[in-house]
């Protein structure tokens, strides 16, 4: 395994066993920024060795890569690559350092870190293991959460969910702590293998967030250090706290490669087996949240009744429910109306509630990568996109009308006859010159074997706020498997998630869904999600993160493996 050298990457060997480099990588906004490289001298490597260890450093805030220099080769074997970054607006990398409070921005920054090294350095995530302090803990612990990605550990030092003093009233720290909230919260989603490190004498950060998290992680491996006599500079201490440290990483680095990292597979029974589905049990029990809680909410279901019909869009959610076809047309178009006055108040409140900020954030996600899949699209073969539960099919039909001098067939799929008129008229108004195919289907009630029969590959499906109302994961199996039969090989899958969802108690007891009951979700953690698209052989590519990290949209590769040869043949 090489690395091959660019004008800003000119290797400089050092003294030891890695090559070091300095070079640079494009951030979410193109921005380059500044990472160091730490290269194996020796990369030949036999069917027999061990797995490949690469190890990812992310530094505290008001720090940098250099500062990590004293800890990378300690932890190093003699083949392990190792990478440290400056994040924006730290070290060589540029933007203000106020800019860089933003951990949604760096979080995003990070993966495409990951992404590059990828790419850049042919390694896989798999093989993966990240070393994190400070704030750059918080940006790795939401990586995971978020984007699910595979790979081998982590380790977590001094994890600054919640600064102490008047650190915490800065707006770097407000602002992480919304993230941080959700992400400790929220923890059982991360089965990754975690060591945390937590100093007795920290006097930046609270250590009780750090214990929460931990305690709800959904990690089968993970362990809980309190160094004695250590300060919040964990990698920096002097004397025996830091030979302490050394030590315990390594041994947990050691223990992460020594064991293959769990199949996919091993989500799918998640809708029984699991944090989310225990919390759905209770759920339906109606036991979460205290007698309080459950008091207000009996109240605002009732004000709902009594006030809602004043507004248009919550008039629609209680006749037709509140996850309908027409409640996200109405969503989408985003204008509030109503009746007496106050009725147009209520409904602008109402539309700009988190929940449907982030509805709207998601169908800008799902257009951002349709235009994009669209526009790889040899330009002069005809381009077949089919939307399995398009409701009024405004982000396919919308994002076509940008391509209509393409060659394109839309098939706009709906178990409801209304959604699919509503798709027409919006067509109509669009004036698109392409075909388009109405089919009244149920997504979750097609047949892998005789639904896609005599119909032509698709290049692009849709499966959009479909899965986020199944608990269980057997019709979605069954849904994905219908897909798999009309994709063709190399075609890609955009589908969306809702893995986190602050409301969740308030939205099962206050409102209904399309069926008229309470509209009670079990929140599908990303990597069950991944997991379940990961079994009809397509491997995910991309992931877009709404507000909050409430909804997500992914794109998926259809790699099927190739067919097995006819005996005799």
């Amino acid at each position: 395994m090489t690395t091959t050298d660019t004008a800003d990457s000119i290797a400089t060997p050092g003294p030891g066993a890695w090559i070091r480099s300095e070079s640079g990588f494009p951030g979410s906004d193109h921005a380059r920024l500044f990472y160091r490289c730490w290269q194996p001298r020796d990369t030949r490597r036999s069917a027999a060795a061990p797995p490949l260890r690469v190890l990812v450093f992310l530094h505290s805030d008001h720090a940098h890569s250099g500062h990590l220099l004293p800890v990378v080769e300690p932890l190093l074997g003699l083949q392990d690559w190792a990478f440290a970054w400056d994040a924006r607006g730290h070290g060589h990398s540029p933007g203000a350092r106020d800019g860089a409070a933003d951990v949604a921005g760096l979080v995003q920054d990070f993966h495409c870190f990951t992404r590059h090294l990828r790419q850049t350095h042919n390694l896989s995530t798999e093989d993966m293991l990240i070393v994190a302090h400070g704030v750059g803990a918080v940006i790795a612990a939401t990586w995971i959460h978020d984007h699910a990605p595979r790979l081998r550990g982590v380790v977590m030092a001094a994890a600054a969910f919640q600064s102490k003093g008047f650190a915490r009233f800065t707006a770097p720290a407000r602002q992480r702590a919304g993230t941080a909230r959700r992400i400790v919260a929220n923890a059982s989603a991360i089965e990754a293998p975690v060591l945390m490190l937590t100093a007795d004498k920290d006097q930046v950060v609270r250590q009780a967030p750090q214990a929460q998290f931990f305690d709800r992680l959904g990690s089968r491996q993970k362990r809980f250090l309190v160094l004695q006599n250590g300060t919040h500079a964990v990698f920096h201490d002097q004397g025996r706290p830091l030979e302490d440290v050394l030590q315990t990483c390594r041994q947990f680095i050691d223990r992460c490669y020594g064991h293959p990292i769990p199949p996919a597979d091993h989500h799918l029974d998640a809708d029984q087996n699991s944090r989310s589905a225990t919390q759905f049990r209770d759920l339906q029990r109606n036991t979460p949240g205290s007698v309080w809680a459950r008091a207000v909410h009996t109240l605002q279901r009732h004000l709902l009744h009594r006030f809602g019909p004043l507004s248009d869009g919550l008039r629609i959610g209680l006749a037709q429910g509140f996850d309908s076809g027409a409640s996200l047309e109405y969503v989408y178009r985003h204008e509030a109306s109503g009746r007496l006055g106050i009725g147009k108040l209520i409904d602008r409140i109402y539309l700009d509630t988190l929940v449907w900020r982030g509805v709207r954030l998601r169908q800008q996600h799902l257009q951002r990568v349709l235009s994009d899949l669209i526009a790889v699209h040899p330009a002069n073969l005809p381009l077949r996109i089919l939307d399995v539960a398009a409701g009024g099919g405004r982000h396919v039909l919308e994002t076509a009308k940008r391509f209509q001098d393409r060659p394109m067939q839309i098939t706009l799929r709906d178990a409801v006859p209304a959604n699919l008129d509503a798709a027409r008229q919006l067509a109509a108004s669009l004036a698109l010159q392409h075909t388009i195919d109405y089919q009244c289907r149920d997504a979750l009630a097609l047949s892998p074997d005789s639904d896609s029969a005599g119909e032509p590959l698709c290049d692009i499906v849709v499966v959009s706020g479909l899965y986020e109302l199944c608990s269980d994961n057997a019709p979605v199996l069954a849904s994905l498997r219908a897909i798999q039969g009309q994709l063709r090989p190399g075609g890609h899958l955009v589908y969306t998630g809702q893995p986190w969802q602050p409301q969740w108690q308030a939205i099962a007891r206050i409102l209904i869904d399309h069926r008229g009951e309470p509209w009670q979700m079990r929140l599908r953690p990303q990597a069950e999600l991944d997991a379940l698209v990961s079994g009809i052989h397509c491997r995910k590519t991309q992931s877009l993160i709404g507000p909050g990290g409430l909804f997500t949209v992914s794109v998926a590769r259809h790699e099927p493996p190739p067919a097995k040869p006819v005996a005799g043949s």
